[in-house]
């Protein structure tokens, strides 16, 4: 009986290490199978990660248009969207869970001090044409970790195109509330 049971406490403890998954990690390249530049992976690729592809009407700048994106779901919950392009390539992502971590550390909801000592040199900017205020590091340009725009706290208007701001502009304790990924566009 004694040999029973713990074989069976054996088999409980290897079916629940086999069962637990840890959350897709983001690194400077994609969402582990969602990487930018290549197509949507099978839906069997990850265990516990799903995704649905959606079209969007947006506009911009008084054109009206329609968008593919990828929702990606983890074991239920929202992680963020792939956008993709006319060919079905990953040609953006954009993570809103706090459930993903980058591999430099940070994930949704660091803060800002957390993602100063995760990356090298980060430089905050802001952009009116998405109102978006961002940090970027040289290493990685197409990585931005965005923050509400009502944490700025420096002294010039957030006016510009693109605007690089003083990173005293943010307190130490403004959260991260996404994480996008782009490709650069050949010309």
């Amino acid at each position: 009986m004694r040999d029973l049971f713990l074989t069976l406490a054996c088999l409980s403890l290897l079916l629940t290490t086999a069962l637990a998954q840890d959350p897709p990690v983001l690194s400077n390249h994609g969402l582990e199978a969602y990487r930018l530049n290549e197509m949507l992976p099978a839906e069997d690729s990850l265990p516990g990660v799903s995704h649905k592809v959606v079209t969007v009407a947006e506009s911009a700048e008084g054109m009206n248009y329609n968008v593919q994106y990828a929702k990606i779901f983890y074991k239920g919950y929202y992680l963020g969207r792939a956008k993709l392009d006319g060919e079905g390539l990953i040609e953006e992502l954009e993570i809103v869970s706090d459930k993903v971590r980058h591999q430099a550390g940070y994930r949704v909801g660091s803060t800002w001090r957390e993602l100063q000592m995760a990356i090298t040199d980060p430089t905050l900017h802001y952009t009116y044409v998405s109102e978006s205020l961002f940090a970027t590091s040289p290493e990685i340009d197409t990585v931005q970790a965005h923050f509400d725009t009502r944490d700025y706290r420096g002294k010039a208007a957030l006016s510009g195109e693109y605007q690089t701001l003083a990173n005293d502009a943010l307190p130490d304790n403004a959260k991260i509330k996404m994480i996008r990924m782009f490709t650069i566009a050949e010309e």
